[in-house]
């Protein structure tokens, strides 16, 4: 992934335009917040699970989940980057 811009910030990750140089597409990049490398075992939980809930619906008022990493550091979400002002 390329990161290229951020597009928004909150209490639990950073949200990024980001190129997906494999599949040669943009994505909206969830990275979640750490520091030094360590997450508190709730907070990763309960990325994990926002993760897994999202991929499992499928709406067109949802973002498709096209992948998730936990293991890297730090972790994230790639998603479907929708085009648009920030309400």
């Amino acid at each position: 992934m390329a990161v290229e811009r951020e597009l928004g910030r909150g209490g639990q990750a950073t949200v990024y335009s980001a190129k997906d140089l494999r599949m040669d597409r943009s994505v909206a990049l969830k990275v979640l917040s750490t520091t030094v490398g360590s997450v508190p075992a709730d907070r990763m939980e309960r990325f994990r699970r926002e993760a897994s809930s999202v991929a499992h619906i499928d709406h067109p008022c949802i973002c498709d989940v096209f992948e998730a990493d936990f293991e890297s550091d730090p972790p994230y979400i790639a998603m479907r980057l929708v085009k648009g002002e920030s309400i």
